[in-house]
């Protein structure tokens, strides 16, 4: 199981300020509504613009956003916060009557201080001030009109104007079960981290979202899930209405708080209700809020399909920190923060050209070690080549001396074999004289043992004797 961070962030939008202007703003963003301004387009890859998504539960169908028309976008925006703009325009309208009511309730105040040495005009005022029911402007104005005043006109057209305020105060036009600072829309905004490097599908991502508003609150319309696809991460957007079905009233985020103090673990609990500052409180609600919202990712995320689990970070000082960058960087529009998509694509090719540079100088210290080898070479090879002259020197010498030796040696094969005839002739010779030698010798032997015969035996023919 691999640990992993995940990014979620609520931003609750209200019915007065700037809270629908906000709430347009993004939304328009969120449906990639063409903007005005020409750097909104650096705030995400039009290139990839082909996988946005967006659902829309009334419908309960996804489009692809690059299907709908700019004005198909523009309406469903429309609707999404028309009931909030006629909300925020009758608590306008509500909140300037009893401002305005406020104002000429003074000036009445300031005459009924001045009448007290007039009983009747003093208790008529006071009545009047302090009505609780609606009164008619022409009679009481009449009435007025008959005591004695100084500057009567402008007195009494002061009072005509408490009287027409005061009926509007007391029947607005905000008939609605709604504040006047109330949350009206809730935007929530879930990814997982690049850096995690892990890869999550946008259909679970969603889904993740969107079953954690159905499982949890089931009485607060989700009105849109905007998926995009064309900035740093992959992630997706949901607009909840606060308005709850059952009541009409917009408690959403009570029904938040009552979810943490209901889900939460006794010892985070102990230290929510112990929290004395309210501020912190909320800062605790919404910390623990985000714990829950893991453990709900987790029952997807801990599967056999992706084996995560989202882990909330530790509170170390550079967690810390690095939270308050984060939240900071939210407050500020999106081409100025510091995470968007165009200064992470900036820093992406920044990190891509540092690499490069990195690279480059590899390469340069290749080179340079490249060039020092084939110098080494260089030498290694003419040292070669003038040993390979020197050795050839060599063989010439030695061819030189071959071909002198093969002369040398054919001129003795030529005198062995004149030393071979000479030696036949000899050979020849001298068996020829040792032939005749041998002849001559039998010779003397016979005749020397014709002598010796004749000797012993007295025999002397007439004739000469053989000579020996």
């Amino acid at each position: 199981m691999k640990d992993i961070t995940i990014f979620y962030r609520q931003m609750n939008y209200k019915n007065i300020g700037k809270g629908i202007t906000t709430l347009q703003k993004s939304l328009q963003h969120s449906l990639r509504v063409t903007p005005n301004n020409p750097t909104k387009n650096l705030e995400w890859d039009d290139s990839k613009s082909a996988h946005n998504q967006i659902y829309l539960p009334e419908q309960n169908k996804v489009f692809n956003l690059d299907s709908l028309s700019q004005e198909e976008r523009v309406n469903i925006i429309s609707n999404i916060i028309d009931e909030v703009k006629v909300n925020k325009k009758s608590n306008s309208i509500d909140t300037e009557n009893k401002n305005d009511l406020g104002k000429y309730k003074a000036k009445l105040n300031k005459i009924l201080k001045a009448s007290t040495d007039n009983p009747e005009l003093y208790n008529y005022l006071n009545n009047i001030i302090n009505s609780k029911t609606e009164l008619d402007s022409e009679i009481e104005k009449n009435h007025f009109g008959q005591f004695e005043l100084t500057r009567k006109n402008q007195k009494v057209e002061c009072l005509g104007k408490f009287i027409e305020l005061h009926n509007k105060v007391l029947n607005p036009k905000n008939t609605k079960d709604i504040g006047l600072n109330e949350a009206v829309i809730q935007e929530a905004v879930f990814k997982i981290p690049s850096r995690n490097d892990v890869k999550i599908s946008l259909t679970d991502t969603v889904e993740i979202q969107a079953s954690f508003y159905k499982k949890n609150f089931p009485d607060y319309q989700v009105k849109a899930i905007a998926i995009h696809a064309d900035e740093s991460d992959e992630h997706s957007h949901i607009f909840v209405s606060t308005k709850n079905k059952r009541t009409n009233k917009h408690d959403l985020l009570k029904a938040q708080y009552k979810f943490v103090e209901k889900n939460i673990d006794e010892e985070r609990l102990k230290v929510l209700k112990n929290e004395p500052s309210g501020y912190k409180r909320k800062k605790l609600q919404a910390e623990y809020f985000q714990v829950l919202f893991y453990a709900h990712a987790n029952e997807t995320l801990n599967n056999e399909k992706y084996k995560l689990n989202a882990k909330v970070l530790e509170k170390t000082e550079e967690n810390k920190a690095r939270m308050r960058v984060i939240e900071e960087d939210a407050k500020r529009p999106k081409i100025e923060r510091q995470f968007n998509f165009n200064n992470l694509r900036i820093k992406k090719q920044m990190n891509n050209i540092r690499n490069l540079d990195k690279k480059e100088n590899q390469l340069k210290n290749s080179i340079v070690e490249l060039d020092k080898k084939e110098t080494a070479k260089k030498k290694t090879l003419d040292k070669m080549d003038q040993e390979k002259i020197t050795k050839q020197n060599t063989l010439d010498e030695l061819d030189k001396k071959k071909d002198s030796l093969t002369i040398a040696i054919e001129i003795l094969f030529d005198k062995y074999d004149s030393l071979k005839n000479i030696a036949s002739l000899l050979c020849d010779f001298v068996r020829e004289k040792m032939s005749r030698i041998n002849t001559d010798k039998r010779e003397i032997q016979i005749s020397a043992g014709i002598n010796k015969f004749l000797d012993e035996h007295r025999v002397r023919p007439a004739v000469l004797r053989f000579k020996v």
